[in-house]
């Protein structure tokens, strides 16, 4: 395993990652899970909608041109997503749908953050007060709002500035267009919260090659911008200071061309920074070790074996210790989804993300580790189970909830079903870009 010019990394038996000239992911047959690039232009007639400016409330639209720029507009808890919120941004978005005036849609947030998440404080002190029907519902807005943007007709460029975790990553990552800065902090924390990565990350996770998504799901790790790009978690990286240029620029163009808003991006691309350690080669050949297993018991068992051995390593013992802190409930129900992601079109993921969270909602761990980490703050959550607590299939939660018998809420009713919604892998692979070989 040894690394190339510093733009290429062999892992194991030949296989190469290339990083590429263009802020593009050139990748070989065993990579081609490494393209987490997605649109679908299915429709160019669409129905007359005017967008409106809006320059106060949770979300800010702006008309620019060709460009709807939505602003997510909380900054003062980091934009996170409550019910309100998720109503307006997705309101607005199944409008401009029909806009013929809208030609591309622009997501970022307001602040230092583009979005730390759904509003789970929120919604734990809702569920203390009897009011867990309310945060159902909340739960329940988000993942429609996420199921309309992975299934959107019309392109959407998600500008990852600064802090871009849970449901706010939820918001970026099922985009075509993931866009990177030096600020941007990528995780999703929830087994730290006795909860699961929702949103459809299990379908996002399940899609990345060597089992990274599976270890970047169980640690929370925060992925820095340098890395999102190699890792397929954004498809660009752009200095943050010339976001506003490309946004004019974007906006300039008119377009729902998704080959020349790509190369539009691609100009605003410079050399991607020198990636962090997490990519190192040691740390990526203890994750494929690790990580292949096919249960939680499994893979922490793996760790201690790794940080026993000779060759143990300090990232080894450092994801031990890690895991050994989340929730042994939710680092089962994690591993539990994304193994069967793989079978799972993006509308079935986010179908059964709307189920796990009817039943995760009522366990006492989403209260204890909320609890612990944002009112308390004891940091130190009484889980319910050991960490070696066999779970078995965990069938029981993926049983559809007697409330859910005429249909499980996980797309919005204005919008009709099409093909759109049934793909079971990232369709749209940049095939006019020229890699870097």
């Amino acid at each position: 395993m040894t690394l190339m010019n510093g733009r290429s990394l062999t892992i194991k038996g030949g296989n190469t990652i290339h990083f590429c000239k263009r802020n593009y992911l050139s990748m070989n047959p065993i990579c081609n899970r490494f393209n987490m690039s997605r649109a679908r232009i299915l429709n160019q007639k669409f129905k007359s909608t005017l967008a409106s400016n809006s320059s106060s409330g949770s979300i800010l639209m702006e008309s620019k041109l060709g460009a709807r720029v939505l602003t997510l507009n909380r900054p003062e808890k980091l934009n996170a997503i409550n019910l309100e919120m998720a109503n307006s941004l997705h309101s607005k978005l199944v409008k401009l749908e029909q806009s013929e005036l809208a030609k591309v849609i622009i997501l970022k947030g307001n602040g230092r953050a583009f979005s730390s998440g759904g509003d789970v404080k929120e919604a734990a002190i809702g569920i203390k007060q009897g009011e867990l029907a309310r945060t159902r519902k909340a739960f329940t807005e988000e993942y429609r709002l996420c199921h309309t943007i992975a299934t959107y007709n019309k392109p959407i460029v998600a500008f990852m500035n600064g802090i871009t975790m849970g449901g706010g990553a939820g918001l970026a990552m099922h985009t075509p267009f993931r866009i990177a800065c030096e600020d941007t902090k990528f995780a999703m924390p929830e087994t730290t919260i006795g909860y699961f990565p929702d949103v459809g990350s299990s379908f996002f996770f399940n899609r990345m090659p060597f089992h990274i998504g599976k270890y970047l799901a169980f640690t929370s790790k925060v992925v820095n911008g340098e890395d999102c790009v190699p890792l397929g978690i954004a498809t660009h990286f752009v200095p943050k200071h010339m976001l506003g240029e490309l946004e004019q620029r974007l906006a300039d163009l008119n377009t729902s061309d998704i080959v020349k808003i790509g190369d539009t991006i691609d100009e605003f691309g410079g050399e991607l920074p020198r990636s962090s350690s997490l990519l190192n080669v040691q740390n990526l050949q203890a994750i494929d070790r690790c990580f292949k297993y096919h249960d939680q018991v499994s893979i922490i068992r793996a760790l201690k074996e790794e940080t026993q051995s000779d060759w143990a390593s300090e990232f080894a013992k450092e994801t031990l210790e890690t895991l050994l802190k989340k929730s042994p409930l939710s680092l089962a129900v994690t591993n539990s989804l994304i193994e069967r992601a793989g079978k799972w079109t993006i509308s079935e993921a986010l179908m059964h993300d709307q189920i796990v969270s009817y039943h995760m909602l009522n366990q006492p761990d989403f209260l204890i580790g909320v609890d612990a980490q944002l009112i308390a703050k004891t940091r130190n959550p009484k889980w319910s189970y050991s960490w070696d607590h066999q779970f078995g299939d965990l069938e029981n939660i993926y049983s559809v909830p007697e409330e859910y018998k005429n249909g499980v809420p996980y797309h919005a009713k204005e919008r009709s079903h099409s093909s759109s919604w049934d793909y079971n892998k990232y369709p749209h692979a940049y095939e006019d870009s020229k890699p870097y070989d």
